[in-house]
């Protein structure tokens, strides 16, 4: 898709006049509300557009009408419709070893000038690239946590990906015995090989850092990851399918151990119920609050209150979304997979009975 005409842009893309555009990216710093969150190594700034205002409502009709319209590389998995975390982790599935690389600062390295580059093989018109430019961009940079934004970043880094999957498929094609395999989800860059150790081969990260740096990227040498046999990331491992790490599933099925009746006492009953609920635990909120503290005490770093039966409920749907993404996600039903449709059965009939309270 390529925009010519200004009018066209304004009319069919954005629904607006380009007088009420002006005067919403005149305002467009009030429309922001500013933060910070803690992370491992520092904070991270987070640049939300309050809701209702204009900003947000334009960025939105650009990114549906326009940005999320061009194609992307193969390898690119997040912020792409049909593709999710999963998704980005199953092409690896098979391989034996692995390399995990990490990108510092990912939104506010890209400057107006790469946005601009960028943009120009699919914007024609000058007065439209200024107007996206003026959309997206804040302060100089790609600000995290507007609408715009997740595609913006893959338009910029799309040479990128490019460049990335060709250097992977002649390394493959003449230098080893086997393909290497690569993923991108936002600022996560996973490659995969079953016969190329990474690790071993120290000039490989080398490339993948010198492509990255013509581009005014530069990786986060403390996140780098290099596996081997499987891959463990946020809660998923990576072997012959993709599944939940055993501490995630000690963690929902300890929390379901304790709502769920004695299935001695009811062993041979009726089959069409496999999974029965003890309702008076689920009734006695303040005793299934302590429960969950017990088990997910820090709660990745929040505050470990549950204050109320809400507050769980929105925690477990949490974990039901993380259950449905890898079932989902996975072609075969292995005996994982399976393992993770039980969990998620007795999940949703948790859910079910505490909404119903």
């Amino acid at each position: 898709m390529i925009l010519y005409e200004e009018s066209y842009f304004l009319s069919h893309i954005l629904n607006t006049t380009k007088e009420k555009l002006n005067r919403i990216l005149a305002d467009k710093e009030n429309a922001y509300l500013s933060f910070t969150l803690p992370k491992k190594h520092g904070v991270r700034r987070i640049d939300g557009l309050r809701p209702g205002s204009e900003l947000k409502k334009i960025q939105r009709r650009l990114a549906e009408g326009f940005l999320n319209q061009i194609p992307l590389p193969v390898p690119v998995k997040g912020f792409v419709k049909g593709e999710n975390y999963v998704s980005y982790l199953r092409a690896h599935c098979g391989s034996q070893y692995f390399l995990r690389l990490d990108i510092q600062d990912f939104f506010p390295s890209i400057r107006e000038e790469q946005l601009r580059s960028c943009l120009s093989e699919f914007v024609q018109e000058p007065a439209v690239l200024d107007e996206i430019v003026g959309i997206g961009m804040l302060h100089g940079s790609l600000p995290q946590g507007a609408v715009t934004s997740p595609a913006l970043s893959n338009l910029v880094f799309r040479r990128m990906d490019q460049r990335i999957l060709k250097y992977c498929q002649k390394l493959s094609e003449r230098y080893i015995a086997g393909e290497v395999f690569y993923t991108r989800y936002a600022d996560d860059l996973l490659f995969s090989s079953q016969t190329f150790d990474f690790s071993a081969n120290p000039y490989f990260y080398g490339m993948i850092s010198h492509i990255l740096g013509e581009h005014g990227f530069r990786l986060q040498r403390e996140k780098t990851s290099f596996q081997k046999g499987t891959f463990v990331s946020n809660g998923f491992v990576v072997g012959e399918d993709v599944h939940l790490s055993r501490s995630r599933r000690q963690e929902i099925n300890r929390f379901l151990y304790e709502v769920m009746e004695n299935q001695k006492k009811w062993k041979g009953g009726n089959r069409s119920e496999p999974y029965r609920l003890d309702r008076k635990k689920i009734r006695r909120e303040e005793e299934l609050l302590q429960t969950a503290e017990e088990i997910w005490p820090d709660r990745q770093g929040r505050d470990p209150s549950f204050f109320d039966k809400e507050q769980l409920i929105y925690y477990l749907c949490g974990y039901r979304a993380f259950l449905i993404s890898v079932v989902e996600g996975n072609r075969e039903r292995t005996d994982a997979v399976r393992q993770m449709e039980k969990l998620l059965r007795k999940l949703e009939l948790v859910l079910r009975e505490l909404s119903a309270s």
